[in-house]
């Protein structure tokens, strides 16, 4: 069978999985022909259509395979796949013959991006005519190699000798866990795969993953855990080797095994993870080096990512294109300012996407709430603005402002939109963000949401899906985030039936079996996990707007930060809590409350004693 030849070729392939990871990288292979720029790089390239119903309509029609390609515009090695590979004859005969091609840009499509996360960019995939997978690819192919592979697999599907279910590898049973057993066998799961010499989690290629380190911080901070503690602010350090030390801002990921061999890509992601980690980093030390940091790639994320209306830019490339060729990243960023502007500057995409808006607009409020002085709070504000403005369809978020009113919308957008208006809402004390966040959970439950199961499907329903694709998947880290946006938002309305949804939602994408297959990207699971057991206590602000005392007060609430307390910001006579005639802040649980406390000073203590309290069970 096709399958049992893959194995035996150089080209080690891996069957197509039907749940992935979220995308971080390009993985690649070292290419048998020269980098893009060279002369060897062709200008003949395949027909390549866009993701359509007609395209597959055809593909259905002619008897002709499928190839998909799913690439990003920053992704070195998937300019390498199109300018060598691609353009290579055999292989476009190949294609020309045998193949309808479609390349679809990850960016734009978040939930192929998910399909396919785990076979890194480029990912090939190979379906039937009718759109059932054959297998997929990762990364990088020579030519050779992809000439072969194209040909066997037409040969084989060609002859009867290759099937859809012959090409899927069986997925485990989908069983739920509970809370605390999710909790147990995710951790375990992460701790085994953390590098104890140099930090991070895995070991061939280092990625500065933020939420994991998120949890070892909130291990530190919440359960007292020493050890997670230090490791925590060792694997920052080690991130920290990934900033750009001129323009700032942090670089995608180190190869070698080690982190002082960047790939030079700056993606939106990336940037959001490391101002998130630097300011945890930051209130766990108290060391105002890692609020430079954090500062710093806030700084990069406005000069060159933030648009002129509001908004965030998608990435920024790793070369840059000169008159002499393509100049690498490596010698470009080995230059200074002035050298690298002389030579001019990376292309970067500049789509506004709201997913990935969400997350640097949590970022950049989280980033506020550290450094008030700082422009973060309006670069956040801005960048809502401008989202809510363009990409609003009824109470969800498209996923880029061009796209039609008829259009899919993704789970991926609404959750980190959701986090992200639920950060600047505490951030900034305006109600309304909440109230723009509550309403995209809302959306969510009415028509994302397995209603047998609880989890949340990757779009709304596509009517024109075919083949493997007409089932929706469940990801896991957007599942996660959203059920943690759901979480806060009960805590902070009281709302006993959301954080029930919340729960099930959790424990449906939680099943073991789909934990094991993302293997180190489980730290946004986590995160909400925690969450899920221990639950927020509420710093619940309460005096006039104009008061400077109030504003001191927020201020102060803002600043301890802790991954299991809430801040919000109450008016006298509307708060739920009452107003003792002058500014105070009272220390809520869902049980009970602290008496009000009316200085600055009382807070860090008075959160300590609570929180202490909340975690022997008498609040």
């Amino acid at each position: 069978m096709f399958q049992r030849w893959l194995r035996g070729t150089p080209a080690a392939l891996l069957l197509c999985a039907a749940t992935c990871i979220a995308p971080l990288a390009c993985a690649h292979q070292t290419p048998e022909r020269s980098a893009p720029g060279s002369a060897a790089a062709h200008d003949t390239q395949p027909d390549f259509r866009e993701w359509t119903p007609e395209a597959f309509a055809d593909a259905r029609a002619e008897g002709r395979l499928i190839l998909v390609s799913v690439q990003a515009g920053w992704c070195h090695w998937c300019h390498v796949m199109n300018e060598v590979t691609f353009a290579d004859p055999r292989v476009l005969a190949l294609l020309a013959e045998h193949y309808v091609v479609i390349r679809v840009e990850a960016d734009a499509r978040p939930d192929l991006a998910e399909r396919y996360a785990e076979y890194g960019w480029p990912a090939t995939a190979l379906l039937t005519p009718d759109a059932q997978p054959i297998l997929a690819l990762r990364g990088y192919r020579a030519p050779d190699v992809f000439a072969s592979i194209l040909a066997r697999a037409a040969d084989d599907v060609a002859a009867g000798r290759v099937s859809s279910a012959d090409a899927l590898a069986a997925l485990e049973a989908r069983t739920p866990a509970g809370i605390d057993e999710a909790l147990s066998f995710t951790r375990a799961q992460l701790d085994r795969m953390y590098e104890p010499t140099l930090g991070g989690w895995g070991r061939r290629q280092r990625y500065p993953f933020a939420a994991p380190l998120l949890h070892a911080f909130s291990r530190a901070v919440i359960d007292g855990d020493e050890v997670w503690g230090e490791r925590a602010l060792l694997t920052a350090r080690s991130y920290a080797q990934l900033l750009d030390p001129v323009f700032g801002g942090m670089y995608q990921y180190s190869t070698q095994g080690d982190w002082e061999h960047p790939h030079y890509e700056k993606i939106a992601a990336i940037q959001a993870g490391a101002i998130q980690v630097f300011v945890a980093a930051y209130a766990a030390s108290g060391d105002e080096r890692w609020l430079e940091r954090a500062c710093s790639v806030g700084d990069y994320v406005r000069a060159f990512l933030e648009a002129p209306d509001g908004g965030y830019y998608a990435s920024q490339d790793a070369d840059v294109p000169t008159t002499r060729g393509v100049l690498p990243g490596a010698e470009y960023y080995a230059l200074s300012g002035v050298e690298r502007r002389a030579l001019g500057l990376p292309r970067t995409d500049t789509h506004v996407y709201g997913s990935l808006n969400g997350l640097l607009i949590d970022a950049m409020a989280r980033l506020s709430e550290v450094d008030p002085q700082g422009p973060w709070l309006a670069s956040a504000t801005a960048a809502a603005t401008r989202v809510v403005r363009t990409h609003r369809r009824g109470a969800a978020f498209a996923h880029a402002a061009e796209d039609p009113a008829d259009g899919l919308l993704y789970l991926a957008d609404q959750a980190y939109m959701a986090r992200g208006l639920a950060t600047l809402g505490e951030a900034s004390g305006d109600a309304r963000w909440f109230a723009l966040a509550a309403e995209t959970l809302a959306f969510s439950e009415a028509q994302l949401r397995d209603q047998a199961r609880g989890g949340f499907y990757a779009h709304t329903p596509d009517p024109h899906a075919v083949g493997v694709f007409a089932t929706r998947q469940k990801p896991l880290e957007q599942n996660a985030v959203l059920a943690e946006v759901m979480l806060e938002l009960a805590q902070r309305s009281d709302d006993a039936a959301r954080r029930e949804r919340a729960l099930a939602a959790l424990q449906d994408v939680a099943a073991p079996g789909s934990v094991a297959r993302h293997g180190r990207k489980v730290g946004a699971l986590l995160l909400a996990l925690e969450r899920a057991r221990s639950g927020y206590f509420l710093l619940s602000v309460v005096g006039e707007p104009d008061d400077p005392a109030t504003r001191e007060l927020h201020a102060a609430a803002l600043l301890l930060q802790r991954p299991d307390r809430l801040v919000e910001l109450g008016v006298p006579g509307s708060s739920r809590y009452p107003y003792p005639g002058a500014a105070a802040v009272y220390l809520c649980s869902h049980e009970a409350c602290s008496m009000p406390l009316q200085t600055p000073a009382q807070l860090p203590e008075g959160v300590g004693r609570f929180a202490a309290a909340l975690r022997a069970g008498a609040p």
